[in-house]
């Protein structure tokens, strides 16, 4: 009997628990916050974006006081990523909005940094800081015939589901993206958006990775469509025109391609139709769909950033751009009919 009993007390327990502990995964990337001086939980609430509500229940508090110097855990959707100072020589046509746009940084940060009251001058050394490690990830080689030296893992994380753990290691502007753009989806569409899958990138020195042609150098990362009548699935799963949860992976696309790093996205052709029609409807100019998209000129057609390839139906591949400036930048090709990318 009481056997019995502490096993209903146990499983009583696991269901109050099990739901707090989903749902702050749900809500992002664990962070931190001080309490400084002044600081009420409201003002805290209002500075991290977040709300009162759901700082107590992450710190499992009861009142509204909180002492000075407490550590307050609170969730994100932004990703906490290394970052490191970079010096960068001024050159003839630099000015601060193409370095803010290179770098991936705003104007008055790089003047703030370096005291710079209206105009760069030639030969002037700028501080910038930038994200990612201080030794950064290298993409040696082609994506079909390379290796990949310091990679960086990705990791679990809201939005996501990893297929296989170990074939997780990619550049560090490829692991960023993924960290940036999965949670943008769940951000707008709501918590109960299901965990996306990501599948193979690279092993962790790279080089070939069976059974694809492709993700020997960490530039490359299959993820798994959104799906209407399934929404929570663990592997990739066939999607359909009337299946595919298009607004939900059209924004993760849209994501993705806006950070001007991606090469190529395939994606297979009986699918870019939706996705084509669904930004069209979203006021995407003409010329940007021309540019971005392979449909309606045949799948045959070597144009667009997105293009078919065989065997994309269950998943759509995005390759990231090598921004290796020791290598030079030509765009890939997609595989030929019938191969594994």
């Amino acid at each position: 009997m009481l056997r019995a009993l502490s096993v209903l007390l146990f499983s009583l327990s696991l269901l109050l628990v099990m739901p707090v502990q989903d749902a702050c995964a749900a809500d992002g990337f664990k962070r931190y916050y001080t309490v400084k001086k002044g600081d009420t939980l409201s003002r805290v609430a209002k500075r991290l974006k977040t709300t009162v509500r759901k700082l107590k229940r992450w710190n499992k508090l009861r009142k509204n006081n909180i002492r000075l110097g407490r550590k307050l855990v609170y969730y994100s959707m932004k990703p906490n990523r290394p970052t490191r100072i970079l010096i960068h020589t001024v050159k003839r046509g630099d000015t601060l909005a193409k370095l803010a746009r290179r770098y991936k940084t705003t104007a008055r940060k790089i003047k703030r940094r370096n005291r710079v009251r209206k105009y760069l001058r030639v030969g002037q050394r700028l501080k910038i800081r930038v994200v990612g490690p201080e030794k950064l990830a290298k993409a040696e080689g082609r994506p079909q015939y390379g290796h990949l030296v310091d990679g960086e893992k990705l990791g679990k994380g809201p939005g996501w589901h990893l297929m296989r753990p170990h074939r997780a290691w990619g550049t560090n502007n490829t692991i960023t993206h993924l960290m940036t753009c999965i949670p943008q989806v769940k951000q707008k569409f709501g918590r109960k958006t299901p965990d996306v899958v990501v599948g193979d990138i690279s092993r962790e020195a790279g080089g070939h990775l069976s059974p694809h042609r492709s993700h020997q150098n960490g530039l490359d990362v299959d993820v798994g469509y959104y799906h209407k009548d399934r929404p929570k699935v663990k592997y990739f799963k066939n999607a359909r025109r009337s299946t595919l949860d298009v607004p939900r992976t059209w924004h993760l696309i849209k994501c993705l391609l806006d950070t001007k790093d991606v090469d190529l996205v395939f994606v297979d052709y009986s699918l870019q139709r939706v996705l084509y029609n669904y930004a069209k409807r979203k006021g995407a100019s003409k010329r940007w769909l021309k540019t971005t998209f392979q449909y309606p000129r045949g799948r045959g057609t070597a144009k667009g950033t997105i293009r078919h390839s065989k065997g994309h139906k269950h998943h759509f591949h995005v390759r990231f751009k090598n921004h290796d400036p020791a290598r030079p930048q030509t765009r890939a090709k997609a595989t030929r009919r019938g191969k594994r990318s």
